[in-house]
């Protein structure tokens, strides 16, 4: 089914019942001619169903949904043929803290990621503040020689 459709199983590595998932896709097209892929517009937006399986086959091959749909959608549809055990259980012993004031993450390396809808000002190259310039310059005038950070 790859090389012919390019139909992958995402998150291969965290199926537990791969059987169980391929019969399952099997019968959501066989049987309820639905499409791996679209969901109805309408107010129960389930799958889209079809006629016969040979409506829904060329349906999936011509707009190239030879693909699950797999989001949050659906979570709850492949629930049973995946285990993320495995993903949470790496993450519990990761040290990382929310500022308050900010909405910062801090990370255990001491480095800070903003949120994205803070970005324009992360992104502003500010100029230097000339009244400390002039009085670094000043001071170097009078024989300063120290560090310019330092001030």
């Amino acid at each position: 089914m790859a090389k012919s459709h390019g139909f992958f199983v995402p998150d291969v590595e965290y199926v537990s019942n791969l059987k169980g998932l391929v019969d399952y896709l099997d019968w959501k097209v066989g049987v309820v001619y639905a499409c791996l892929h679209c969901v109805r517009g309408d107010a129960e937006g389930g799958p889209r169903r079809f006629s016969c399986v040979e409506a829904a086959q060329s349906h999936m091959r011509d707009k190239s949904h030879c693909m699950m749909r797999y989001d949050e959608s659906c979570a709850d549809e492949y629930s049973r043929f995946y285990d993320f055990s495995a993903v949470t259980a790496e993450h519990d012993d990761v040290d990382v803290s929310v500022c308050d004031a900010t909405g910062e993450l801090v990370l255990p390396s001491g480095s800070r990621a903003g949120h994205r809808s803070l970005q324009r000002y992360f992104k502003q190259s500010l100029p230097p503040d000339r009244a400390v310039s002039r009085l670094i310059s000043h001071y170097r005038m009078l024989g300063w020689r120290g560090d310019a950070e330092a001030a």
